[in-house]
């Protein structure tokens, strides 16, 4: 408490309001609102710098603090989801495009690469084979458990199509010596994306220089459900083309089922497998289609 009060004296503040939100807390004052929260890093600052430098500035005013991160408060005009979508997608293809840079890679780092998701593969088999395992030895299976074994076989295509994926990118990446980076965003979602005459991004706690494709990654994750992300790429790559080896990580990634977690609940578990396996279909159908329209 008294940090946070150590913020407000030392911007000099007269707060009429105190409002908590998401995690944030809204400060009302005379000249406006500002937003405080908690810092979870300590170079925030020269990301900003470093964004600015690259002609990148679409996030709010950010004020010094030892112990806060503190902002301008921005005022969401609301808009159509889908528009909201493009605005963002579109966003990010501007920051990978001005922030790009190639580093110099060795035969070693996309070794490393390979054996990691080979590694990863690997493990979401035998996840699911011990998964299989368990619901076939059911003496009355549940409906989730009947929802997981009608669906065996797009489980294991899923992984067997990351699978060809990875392969494809290893030989896509034979004796290139450049791989390209940019500054990501980290925690892409539509909670962080706001507009208000020109658009923000906030939250950019988990930014960092890596492969450009993780963002969408963390982007079609949140949002598989809500849109058709066909037509979200097409926009991304309208400001930033993703290389045909980025596409495959990608796609090889995204294809990876996450563990899924089941419930004593039986409601619960069967909304919990309907979702995903409907990310395995969504995905596999994004990879193959997507893919096909985007080859000469």
């Amino acid at each position: 408490m008294n940090n946070f009060r150590d913020a407000i004296k030392n911007l000099n503040l007269k707060v009429e309001k105190i409002t908590i939100k998401k995690g944030a807390t809204i400060l009302t004052t005379p000249e406006g609102k500002i937003v405080l929260k908690k810092k979870k890093r300590d170079d925030l600052d020269i990301i900003y710098n470093y964004l600015k430098s690259r002609s990148f500035d679409y996030f709010p005013n950010k004020y010094s603090d030892p112990n806060y991160d503190i902002f301008d408060y921005i005022e969401d005009v609301q808009e159509p989801k889908e528009q909201k979508m493009e605005g963002l997608i579109y966003l990010i293809g501007l920051l990978h495009s001005k922030t790009t840079f190639y580093k110099e890679v060795d035969t070693e780092d996309y070794k490393y690469i390979y054996e990691e998701v080979n590694k990863e593969i690997d493990s979401s088999f035998n996840y699911l084979n011990t998964l299989m395992e368990n619901v076939t030895r059911e003496t009355y299976m549940s409906p989730a458990s009947y929802l997981l074994a009608r669906n065996l076989t797009a489980l294991y295509r899923s992984l067997d199509k990351s699978k060809g994926l990875i392969e494809s990118w290893h030989l896509k990446v034979d004796g290139k010596r450049k791989i390209r980076y940019v500054n990501i965003h980290g925690n892409l979602s539509m909670d962080h994306y706001l507009k208000n005459g020109k658009p923000y991004l906030i939250s950019w706690d988990k930014s960092k220089i890596d492969l450009p494709i993780y963002d969408i990654i963390s982007l079609y994750q949140n949002h598989y459900l809500d849109f058709d992300f066909g037509e979200i790429l097409k926009i991304y790559e309208s400001k930033y083309p993703l290389l045909d080896e980025e596409k495959d990580l990608m796609f090889a990634l995204l294809l990876l089922p996450r563990p899924i977690s089941l419930y004593n609940d039986s409601y619960t578990e069967c909304v919990h497998v309907r979702k995903y396996l409907d990310y395995i279909e969504k995905t596999y159908y994004l990879a193959s289609e997507y893919r096909k329209e985007k080859e000469p």
